[in-house]
This record gives structure tokens, C-alpha cells and sequence, in this order.
């Protein structure tokens, strides 16, 4: 069905399996020119080139697309390696998970690593290494032009040698899907003939297992030969145990890590996330947990640069310890198939984590365990309680064992005692949820064990009681003006009420949180809490017995980690509720809330004039002068007097003007108020003439060239405002006093008006002349065309007519 070429590489894998078509964004083909190389590597380069082309991994081309190729020395046998710079190329390319029908053609991708202590307990191992993957996996042959090169020479002595790749390059991004993908197809038939057999592949390491040698022989003879079938070459196969796969060290009932020693050579923030990322890598394993961490962790703290200095504290040093002997002592159990899985939840102190274990009575050593869970070490909860981690930890194992093995705990064993334990079932929403499709049982009732008994941290009800006690009540408040931090109780024997009232200088819920603190520094025995901050009575009733994440306030921090211990250490029960500041109702609780408030104000005498409170007033609530004068009968010269001396008012308000007038019209459209304001950006037209009308607020603004003079050019744009439109008038006969009109009003100035009448043009003295008001006229049930705008005559004085015009000519 084919023949080898070269070293192993078989012609009929091309024709037995089909190879992924990569998907393109462009058409056009991507140039990058080769860069020169040195004379040492430009020969090594040639080397290899030509061994890969006697392995048939590359043809000559004269193809449109080119990328430049280099070669680079390895660490430890000395020898060149030949790379390709891909990077343009990857620019041009979709990623395959993107493609909804190269996902359905590939199958599921690898998530993760195969856990390996699925593998049945006893069953015999083989596991194989495949040789040079992708040099072993063909290119589609529309796609292996665009993987083109070019070899230069000294000097450009020659033309550039072009060749292309026709198997899978080192440095494409979609290689490693494509190896995925090109084993699992080859792997298919073999899965198929031996269902009862385990196929683990993840890259190109394989483990098989079976429940007999026979089985397992037989399968392993399948593989081997589906392998080679589909071209691929095998470099090694390991038959005895241990086994080693993917790091790990397997034997017939265990598995742990291959590594004996961690290398704790840190210099900067690199080399901290590598040693961290190992150990994250084998801690599910060997089970070292977030508080064992933690140390670690911290050093994360700091510089975000990758080349940060970084420094092994003593406390990291201890836990690095600590990480070598769970090496050296820790392991994982292969599982049993014929036992079920358990679930436990541990912790040490505040941390928990959850175990996943099998019992197998047969044994000596009974517990089997088979990974561990843990949760991130930084909660994205400020405060998270020990429900709210057993219900996350419990979600997350049932996650785990569902993708391990498909199955679900059959038991699971949270650490509440008793009380707590029926308690929670009913009360916590976060177990509830946890819980909502299990079908197993759920119990405290532990196996018995040495190891489980030393790491059991049993969660007791907390002492918050969700009834009001027969107690004394203690009322907080706080307020942000005068930062004082106010408790209130009255005496029992006495009746009096007492107080306890501290400065802190901080923001209004901080403030109100040292109030409750101090209050749980001072009380002792049972007692209910009553404050108006909703957030500070929910941190109270959340705090106990819970994980506290470390906040960049400083001074929350502080807070928050002082009421967490007085809560842990405290022996009675207390009460927590919230009531809103300055309510209506009445009652007790609200009047002795009131009299927290009152504490909080600023401490005064008795003042000696009502002016001297008007001035404490304003500097509390910041009132406006019209307040002043209402709430006090003070003038309103003493009003603005107050207003204009207190600073903070000044910032926001212009100083007020004693004795000025605004002068204001009596009517609409009889008096203007004209500026001018200049906006440079406008160009020519930066003189903005604004208007406003001093009895409606109207405003009317227009552009001009010049600054003046601003009435003619101002009201010169409004058309409505020009006299060729004739507005009507009505006029007072002077001989007969009787009012005649409306007429058309032709022209007015120094105390005239012109009108036009039936028998011609006639002047008279402004003061006889009055706009034609339609509001008068339909009061008066009368209809009169809309009245035009137009400024009152009567703001004119009168002048006498000059000699000779009494009659009304013009003069």
C-alpha cells in the first residue's frame, strides 16, 4: 500500500488518512525577505536542508510566499537546529477553534492533561513515544507552498535555493491542533477494535492499558500497527514498570512525579511563576495546599515586570521544604473499578480543600486517594464563608470526578458538626445549590483514619443569632462630616443612657465600622447590634468564621481583620440588624437611633443670638441666603453676610453684591439686557451680541464683525424686529382723549410716533402711542391679528413738539 522514504516516512500515509485544509484570511501572497546569515550558520543551515530534503520533508518550490528561516544552537548536545520564522504567516491564518466545522472533523481537543489515576489499579501498562510528530504529518498539498524559504549565499553569489515544506512546520500556530487531530484519526481504528482497552494520547505520547496482559498485547500490536500505517515512526516503547508518561512515574498502584527535587533558583518574577506554575502542576497530587502556599504566593506581590528582582524570604523557604518532602513521601492510587468514589472536605485553619478518595477495606492502608481540589488562592470575594467554600469546593469536585470518570460521589462528607449539619441544609442557599442534583448521601460521620482525623477542621454554628436576644442593644452611628464614631446603650439598672464616641478620620462606612468594632471590644456578653449601615451590618453577619481577602486599604484591612478575630474569639452570642437613618416611624429603636445621630453632630453651647446660629447652620447644610432668612427671620443683608464669609461657599458661588439693582421691564419685550461676548474660534464672526429679556428671560444672540454698536446690529438680524413690517398701534386722540386704532406704525424716534391713518401719515407724541395687545383685546372677548414685536414708546421721556409742528407734521 506504500513504500519508505528516506528514514521511516511512509508515502501511503498521504493516501490512507486525509490531511486538515488550513482556512486563510488572504489570498495574496505574504513576502518577508531572508535576512543574512553568518558564514557558520549559513553552512549549518545548508546541512540541514538538505537532510530534510533527503527525508522528503521538503521539495523545491518557486512559490509566491516566502518567510525567512535561521538556525540556532542546542543547550546540550551543541548540535544546530533549524527554525522557521512563521510569524507573518500565522497573521494570515485562522485558528481552527474557531471554525465550527474543522471542531466537528477534529473531535473534542485536549482541555487539559489525563488524569492518571483513572488507570484501573493493576491493570498492565505499555506506553509509546512517537518520533518527530510533525515532520511525520503531511501538509495539505494546497497549503504547503505557502510554507516556503529561501537559503542565501555569501556575497549573492548564486540565486536563492526556494523550497517548501510538505510536512507539518515547527512554529505554525495550528500545529499542535493538527497533531492532535492527525493521531486521534489514527488512533480511531484501534479504539474501536479494543473498546474495553484504555487509549490514553495526549501530543505523541500514548499509554494503553488493559485489564489483561492478552488484551493488553493485542491492542498494543493494533496501535502499533495503525501507527505506522498512517507514517508515523515510534522512537520508544516501555513495557515494565514503573512506567514513565507525561512526567509522572507509574506504577501498579501508584502514580507520582518523575521529579525527586525542585530547583529553587529565584532571581526575578520569572522565575517565581515558572517554579509556581511547577508546583501548581503536581500539587493536585501531592496535595499541598493554598496555606502551605502562601508564602509563595506573597512574593508575587510588586513589580508587574517579568525581570523584577524577586528573593527567597525564610518563610518561602520553609514552604519549598515542606513542597520536597511531600516529593519524597506523597502519592496518588491508582482507582479501583470496582469501588465507588468519595468526597471529603478538609482544611487547616481557615483554608479547605476537598479529597477524593476511594475506601478499600482489603487493604492495609484503606484510603486511596486519588487527586485533591483546591480553590484559587485569591477569593474574588473580599469574604468568603465556610459555606460558601464547601458549597464551591463540593461544585468543583463533582465537576472533576464528572470529567475523570463520568460518575458522581456516592458519599460526600462535609466538616459541620451536628447541629450546624441540619442547620445548614435548611438555611444555606450556597449548599442547596451545591447539592441540587445529587443523589448520593450526605453525612459527617467520617471513615476512620489517622490522616483524615489530623486534617478535619470541623465548622461549629457561628454565634450570630437570626433572632434579637434577651439582651442589652447597643445603637452606632458615624458621620463623615465630623468623622466621629458614636455607640449608644442605655443602662439597664440606672436607665441612663451612655456612650462611647471616638474621631477616626476616614470615610463614612469605615468610620461606622470602628463604631461596631470598639462595640465588640467592649461588650463581652450577649447583646443585639443595631446600625444604619446596610454594608456594615452585612460584613458583621459574614465575617465570622470566614476567609478575608487582603484589600489595598490599608485601613479597611485593619478593620476588618480586627472584628474577624474579636468574632473567632468571642464565647456569646450577639444579634445584628439594620434600621435606615432618620426614619419617620416611631418606636424604641428609632428613637434611640435618633439620639446616635444627635451624638454624632457637632458639639455646641448655648448661642448667644439667633444670628450665631444661622452661621452654625450654613456651615453644616451650606444653605442658600432665601433659607436663611426662613428658617431663622434673620434680613436678607445678614443672609448673604453669612453666605459671603464662609468658604466653602465661595468656591461655587460669586460674592454677593450689596446695594446693586437689576433693573427688570414690567412686560415682555419692553426691556432688553444687551452684552457682548468675543469667541475667537468663531473667526470674523466673534463678536456674539446676546440679548435677554428682563421680564420673560428670553434670549436672543446673533454674530457680528464688530462690537458696536450692539443694539442696531444686534436687533438688525431679527426680522420681526424691523419697522418696514408696520406693527399695529393704538393711539390717544389728543383733542378727544378717545382711543382710535389699531393703525400701522410707520416710524418713531425722540419722543414721536409716525402711524398711517385713512387720511395720510400723522405724528403724535410717543406717550399717545401703545403696542396693540391681543391678550387685552381676547380678555375682553375680541379677536385681533397676533400682536408683532415691538419695544415700548413709554420708556422715552416726553419733549414738547418744536415750535411750528403742534398740528403733528413731521418736523
Amino acid at each position: 500500500m506504500g513504500c519508505e522514504v528516506g528514514s521511516g516516512f511512509l508515502v501511503r500515509a498521504t493516501v490512507a488518512l486525509t490531511t486538515l485544509k488550513l482556512t486563510w484570511k488572504t489570498d495574496s501572497p505574504v513576502w518577508v525577505d531572508q535576512w543574512p546569515l553568518e558564514r557558520e550558520k549559513l553552512s549549518a543551515l545548508k546541512s540541514l536542508v538538505r537532510e530534510q530534503l533527503e527525508k522528503g520533508h521538503i521539495v523545491t518550490t518557486n512559490s509566491p510566499w516566502n518567510s525567512p528561516v535561521f538556525v540556532i544552537r542546542k543547550k546540550v548536545s551543541g548540535s544546530w537546529r533549524l527554525l522557521h520564522d512563521l510569524r507573518k504567516i500565522n497573521e494570515v491564518l485562522h485558528d481552527l477553534r474557531k471554525i465550527n466545522e474543522v471542531i466537528e472533523e477534529m473531535g473534542p481537543l485536549h482541555l487539559g492533561l489525563p488524569s492518571l489515576s483513572m488507570i484501573p489499579r493493576v491493570w498492565p501498562l505499555v506506553t509509546i513515544d512517537l518520533k518527530d510528530c510533525f515532520f511525520n504529518i503531511p501538509l495539505h498539498p494546497d497549503d504547503a507552498p505557502q510554507f516556503a524559504f529561501s537559503i542565501p549565499s555569501v556575497n549573492r553569489e548564486e540565486p536563492l535555493q526556494r523550497y517548501h515544506w510538505v510536512v507539518l512546520p515547527q512554529g505554525l500556530k495550528n500545529s499542535h491542533i493538527i497533531c492532535q487531530w492527525f493521531i486521534a484519526r489514527a488512533l480511531s481504528p484501534g479504539r474501536e477494535k479494543h473498546p474495553g482497552a484504555k487509549i490514553i494520547h495526549y501530543m505523541d505520547d500514548l499509554l494503553i492499558a488493559a485489564l489483561t496482559q492478552q488484551e493488553l498485547q493485542k491492542a498494543c500490536d493494533c496501535v502499533i500497527a495503525e501507527v505506522q500505517h498512517a507514517g508515523l515512526e515510534i522512537s520508544k516503547i516501555q513495557e515494565v514498570a514503573p512506567w514513565k508518561y507525561l512526567g509522572w512515574k507509574i506504577t501498579e498502584q501508584t502514580v507520582k512525579p518523575q521529579k525527586t527535587e525542585i530547583k529553587a533558583e529565584v532571581n526575578n518574577l520569572q522565575d517565581l511563576q515558572q517554579l509556581l506554575g511547577e508546583i501548581n502542576w503536581m500539587r493536585l497530587i501531592l496535595g499541598v495546599t493554598n496555606y502551605e502556599l502562601a508564602s509563595l504566593f506573597n512574593l508575587l506581590r510588586g513589580d508587574n515586570n517579568i525581570k523584577s528582582p524577586r528573593n527567597i524570604t525564610p518563610e518561602a523557604q520553609e514552604a519549598l521544604e515542606k513542597i520536597a518532602g511531600a516529593l519524597q513521601q506523597r502519592q496518588a492510587h491508582r482507582f479501583v473499578t470496582s469501588l465507588p468514589f468519595f468526597l471529603t472536605v478538609l482544611g487547616e485553619k481557615i483554608q479547605l480543600y476537598g479529597l477524593i478518595f476511594q475506601w478499600d477495606s482489603s487493604q492495609k492502608d484503606p484510603l486511596l486517594i486519588l487527586e485533591q481540589i483546591f480553590l484559587s488562592y485569591r477569593s474574588p470575594r473580599t469574604i468568603l464563608s465556610s459555606l460558601e467554600m464547601i458549597a464551591q469546593i463540593i461544585i468543583k469536585a463533582k465537576t472533576r470526578l464528572l470529567t475523570m470518570s463520568g460518575k458522581d460521589f456516592t458519599r460526600i462528607y462535609p466538616p459541620l458538626k451536628k447541629d450546624y449539619f441540619d442547620w445548614t441544609l435548611q438555611k444555606s442557599e450556597d449548599l442547596q445549590i451545591a447539592l441540587l442534583d445529587y443523589s448520593g448521601v450526605c453525612t459527617i460521620h467520617f471513615p476512620s483514619h489517622k490522616l483524615l482525623k489530623a486534617k478535619i477542621s470541623f465548622r461549629e454554628k457561628p454565634k450570630i443569632s437570626e433572632v434579637p436576644l434577651d439582651a442589652i442593644t447597643i445603637f452606632t452611628n458615624s458621620s463623615g462630616k465630623t468623622h466621629k464614631s458614636v455607640s449608644t446603650w442605655q443602662d439597664a439598672i440606672t436607665g441612663e443612657w451612655k456612650s462611647d464616641i471616638r474621631i477616626v478620620q476616614d470615610s463614612p462606612q469605615i468610620v461606622e465600622l470602628a463604631a461596631v468594632v470598639r462595640t465588640f471590644e467592649l461588650f463581652q456578653q450577649p447583646f443585639n447590634l443595631i446600625t444604619d449601615s446596610a454594608y456594615v451590618a452585612n460584613v458583621v453577619k459574614r465575617l465570622e468564621s470566614s476567609l478575608l481577602k487582603e484589600v489595598d486599604n490599608e485601613d479597611l484591612y485593619s478593620y476588618l481583620l480586627c472584628m474577624k478575630t474579636l468574632l473567632q474569639n468571642r464565647k456569646h452570642k450577639y444579634f445584628v440588624s439594620h434600621i435606615r437613618a432618620y426614619s419617620s416611624l416611631l418606636g424604641f429603636l428609632v428613637e434611640a437611633k435618633a439620639l446616635a445621630d444627635k451624638l454624632t453632630m457637632p458639639i455646641s453651647r448655648t448661642l448667644p443670638n439667633i444670628f450665631e446660629q444661622a452661621k452654625l447652620s450654613h456651615a453644616f447644610f451650606h444653605q442658600n441666603a432665601q433659607a436663611l432668612m426662613e428658617t431663622f427671620h434673620i434680613s436678607k443683608s445678614h443672609a448673604k453676610e453669612i453666605i459671603s464669609a464662609c468658604p466653602d461657599c465661595q468656591l461655587v458661588q460669586p460674592p454677593a453684591s450689596m446695594g446693586a439693582v437689576n433693573p427688570r421691564g414690567l412686560h415682555s419685550l419692553q426691556l432688553w439686557q444687551t452684552d457682548v461676548t468675543k469667541y475667537p474660534s468663531f473667526g470674523k464672526l466673534k463678536n456674539v451680541h446676546v440679548s435677554v429679556d428682563t421680564f420673560s428671560g428670553a434670549v436672543f444672540a446673533s454674530f457680528h464683525t464688530e462690537p458696536a454698536p450692539p443694539i442696531v446690529r444686534h436687533f438688525s438680524n431679527s426680522t420681526r424686529a424691523k419697522l418696514k413690517e408696520n406693527p399695529l398701534v393704538l393711539v390717544r386722540n389728543p383733542e378727544t382723549g378717545q382711543i382710535e386704532g389699531p393703525f400701522k406704525l410707520i416710524t418713531w424716534g425722540k419722543g414721536y410716533a409716525c402711524v398711517s391713518t385713512a387720511v395720510g401719515p400723522k405724528w403724535l407724541a410717543a406717550r399717545h402711542v401703545r403696542p396693540y395687545d391681543t391678550i387685552a383685546l381676547s380678555l375682553n372677548g375680541t379677536t385681533a391679528p397676533p400682536q408683532p414685536l415691538m419695544w415700548g414708546f413709554a420708556s422715552h421721556p416726553f419733549r414738547p413738539p418744536p415750535p411750528g409742528h403742534e398740528d403733528g407734521e413731521e418736523p
